[in-house]
């Protein structure tokens, strides 16, 4: 509906209003000569009780004559709430004029007190809502929606939304110039009201985000955990609001010029209150993706190296806020990590390099028999693990076979090491073909040894960017970060079970079941029943317990089943990771860990360089990249696991894979080849585009391994 249009049966509900509030307390206009307001020096105020305004109120409302007060001495004084917007706006769409709600606005918009009184109800929704008297809630915050309605009510009037800005603007100016927060005031019910003010975006009034996340990140810790509370129940709109305003002061400072010491200051409020609307929003249900609190301006202008350094220095650093950050430069910060820990070592070691005349390693050496694979990875594991260079560059060198490391052996290593270790006959991992994902085999007759392996080679393929071709659920990542596992985590790995497990949950009756808490299961290959608690043989899962049951078969399966491989793996993967790996989430460490299954192959061809006569123009690359276009999914994948070493795309995408096509020679019959180290196709000019298009086929659909030259 219009706001500002009011049919007749509106209309009298808010003239009822109107005549009581002047009954009871006046128009507030000195000296008032309106004997039917409470304003007027002579009225019997004494005589007007509340029942008798209110009576009185509707016999003046059936009257035609008019006994009102003009609407610009409406007696908003101390706070503001939405009812009131609406009503200020009808009597302005009635009266012509917004001289009452200009002033209303400036009043209470400007007034750091007043505004903390203010907005404590929720805007009408229907032409016929009664007002109410809301008491202020110190537990309950303004309403994101309502206030999302008034600003979009102020946005259709250029008057009404510059009073708003005005008196938010003089609000935050005053905010800055005192040099702490009043502790008496409930400023956590003031910001909302000002970030999400649609204007607060715009490059004036980036002093005066700053002014109030200066306030924001001044208040107490349990003033904090309100705001924290209330954005928790924010929908998408309100989040992406705050967000959108916060991020825009940091991405508009950036662009604006050089930074200087002030502005280090107000980064850190500034990025102290996003961390506040992150923890809101990681609070079920998620307003909006986990991305949008990545800041691409950040994440394209700092230095990571200094970035950490400062963090180090114990000043303010953009990755103590690692929700900035994209997954690729948080794996970047755990390699300058390991340098600088590695640097340190170094110093502290010199005097004896000086003495013994040692070299200080730089990489980290694997020495691999392909015939005792698992057996010397496991060897060079406890040995580079004892000497402290798991975190060095990786370089792997294969017995009897000449050649160095560029990058394409050690990718062939990890290939062939997870070829081994998921290897059904190894035994170590069960498959689930309809969830096509990996979990632990709790019947597993492997060495922890082993499942400590599989977790230090996912530490080791983060240090050296390398993609693997692991088919892991989220509840490994989400566990490796010690994050819950429940009910949602099981259906990535066994959907039948986890099937059945929400039948019994939604099941009208489940006492005909009889089913105890137990499982069965076979065990190395004789059936045995568990108990999921003590005595739950003997314990029937009623209507009343099914929660209970369903929450402990699920920590069964994803946790007490698996708890000594699981344990293995993860003691692998601290063997090599650092404390800087808890600022991944579940799906970031996934992606860092497992690369992109989204392949836009538009973004690789428009970032391919050419080499030894090809160009992006040339009529043959034309061909042999429309050849490419027309290919199945499965068979890009081929072609991008030919070229690179894995089906997967990196971090950024396709669009960041450096990927070089060189002209390897005239028309022949060998099969294009490729540097995989260096992702370099060597592409031959054949005679026609019937032979590149089987040429190509033939080389990506029966190579195994990597083209090492």
């Amino acid at each position: 509906r219009n706001e500002c249009k009011m049919d007749a049966k509106r209309k009298f509900l808010i003239k009822i209003k109107r005549y009581k509030r002047q009954l009871s307390t006046g128009c507030t206009q000195e000296n008032c000569t309106n004997p039917f307001c409470a304003s007027n020096p002579v009225f019997p105020r004494d005589r007007v009780l509340e029942s008798d305004a209110t009576g009185l109120a509707f016999k003046y409302a059936l009257l035609k004559e008019n006994r009102l007060c003009p609407p610009q001495y409406l007696p908003i004084t101390d706070k503001l709430s939405f009812y009131d917007l609406v009503e200020l706006f009808d009597y302005a769409a009635e009266d012509g004029g917004l001289i009452a709600l200009v002033k209303s606005i400036e009043m209470v918009f400007s007034d750091i007190h007043k505004l903390s009184m203010s907005f404590s109800d929720q805007f009408p929704d229907s032409d016929d809502a009664i007002p109410e008297d809301h008491h202020l809630d110190p537990e309950q915050g303004p309403n994101s929606d309502s206030l999302i309605r008034m600003y979009h009510l102020f946005s259709q009037h250029a008057d009404v939304l510059a009073a708003a800005q005005r008196a938010l603007s003089t609000l935050c100016q005053n905010l800055g110039a005192v040099p702490r927060l009043d502790p008496r005031v409930p400023f956590e019910r003031v910001a909302p009201i000002v970030l999400l003010a649609p204007f607060m975006s715009d490059p004036d009034n980036l002093p005066n985000v700053a002014a109030v996340c200066r306030m924001i990140a001044q208040m107490e810790g349990s003033r904090q955990n309100r705001l924290v509370r209330w954005m928790s129940g924010y929908g998408a709109n309100a989040m992406q609001g705050v967000v959108s305003v916060l991020q825009q002061y940091i991405t508009l400072r950036f662009l604006m010029g050089p930074i200087g010491g002030e502005d280090i200051d107000r980064f850190n409020w500034v990025s102290q209150t996003l961390e506040l609307a992150y923890k809101a929003n990681e609070a079920p249900p998620v307003a909006i993706p986990y991305t949008e609190f990545y800041n691409d301006t950040v994440n394209d202008s700092i230095n990571l190296d200094l970035d950490f350094q400062r963090k180090m220095d114990d000043r303010f650093a953009f990755c103590r806020f690692p929700f900035f950050l994209k997954p690729g430069a948080k794996a970047q910060l755990l390699r300058n990590e390991a340098k600088m820990k590695q640097e340190s070592l170094a110093r502290r070691a010199m005097f004896e390099s000086l003495i013994f005349r040692r070299r200080q390693p730089i990489h980290c050496i694997f020495r691999i028999r392909r015939s005792f694979l698992i057996p010397d990875t496991l060897t060079q594991l406890a040995q580079a693990s004892s000497e402290g260079v798991l975190s060095l560059p990786l370089k792997v060198i294969f017995e009897g076979e000449a050649g160095v490391d560029e990058g394409g052996v050690r990718k062939e290593f990890f290939m062939l090491v997870c070829r081994s270790l998921f290897d059904p006959d190894y035994g170590m991992f069960t498959y689930d073909e309809e969830a096509r994902a990996y979990w632990f085999n709790f019947n597993s007759l492997e060495s922890g040894n082993e499942f400590k392996l599989v977790g230090a080679v996912l530490g080791l393929a983060i240090y050296n960017g390398v993609i693997l071709d692991v088919h892991f659920p989220q509840a490994v990542y989400k566990k490796l970060l010690g994050l819950p596992v429940g009910l949602a985590d099981l259906e990535a790995i066994t959907p039948t079970v986890a099937r059945s497990l929400r039948q019994l949950l939604e099941m009208e009756d489940v006492a005909p079941l009889e089913q105890p808490f137990c499982i069965e299961q076979m065990v190395f290959g004789t059936p045995q029943t568990i108990e999921l608690k003590p005595g739950g043989a003997g314990i029937l899962v009623t209507n009343e317990n099914r929660i209970e049951y369903v929450d402990t078969y699920a920590d069964w399966y994803l946790t007490s089943s698996v708890m000594k491989q699981f344990e293995a793996f993860k003691s692998g993967f601290r063997m090599v990771t650092a404390d800087l790996i808890k600022t991944f989430r579940p799906e970031e460490l996934e992606l860092v860990i497992c690369g992109s299954p989204s392949l836009n192959f538009e973004a690789l061809q428009k970032n391919t360089r050419y080499d030894n006569g090809y160009d992006a123009n040339h009529p043959y690359i034309r061909e042999f990249w429309n050849i490419i276009h027309a290919m199945s999914l499965d068979e890009r994948k081929q072609f991008l696991a030919f070229v690179t070493g894995s089906d997967r795309s990196p971090v950024g995408g396709l669009g960041d894979l450096p990927f070089v096509i060189a002209r390897n020679g005239g028309d022949t019959d060998r099969l294009p080849t490729s540097h995989t180290c260096f992702n370099v196709f060597l592409l031959p000019e054949y005679s026609s585009t019937d032979k590149l298009r089987r040429m190509l086929l033939t080389a990506i659909q029966n190579s195994q391994g990597f083209g090492l030259m």
